[in-house]
């Protein structure tokens, strides 16, 4: 037995990410969720090992690790700016401005994430301005 979830428009980011979905949106949201992580490892993985070849000396090995990279970018920023474009048909569909939150670089305190740059977090913020369009 099934029980659907109640529809809620909630007035925070917090409320929502804390949200149940209900099962079909849940399935479209792991879904593309394993996606986008499956894209971003792969990424990850072969750009680490290009920077580790570079770094043993292996500038040639390194140099054809790096064409693999780019072409793992692409996809990865393939699959991101669908998920955006679809975000953004939707809001516009139903006529609602999806709940955001920017981000804030004060909150980031590992030492490799407070060296994110600014433009990355400036980037990011636009996305998220750029959603909010109904």
């Amino acid at each position: 037995m099934r029980t659907r979830v109640p529809s809620r428009r909630y007035d925070s980011v917090r409320q929502d990410w804390r949200a149940i979905l209900p099962y079909a949106k849940g399935s479209l949201f792991f879904d593309h969720t394993d996606k986008l992580e499956n894209a971003y490892v792969m990424l990850s993985v072969s750009l680490n090992e290009a920077i580790s070849l570079r770094q043993n000396g292996d500038g040639e090995k390194a140099n054809q690790e790096i064409v693999v990279v780019g072409e793992l970018c692409s996809r990865l920023a393939l699959r991101i700016n669908a998920v955006l474009h679809a975000m953004g048909q939707h809001a516009r569909h139903f006529g609602i401005v999806p709940n955001l939150s920017l981000l804030d670089a004060t909150i980031f305190r590992a030492s490799s994430a407070s060296a994110l740059p600014a433009t990355a977090i400036s980037c990011v913020n636009s996305c998220c301005r750029a959603l909010a369009i109904p």
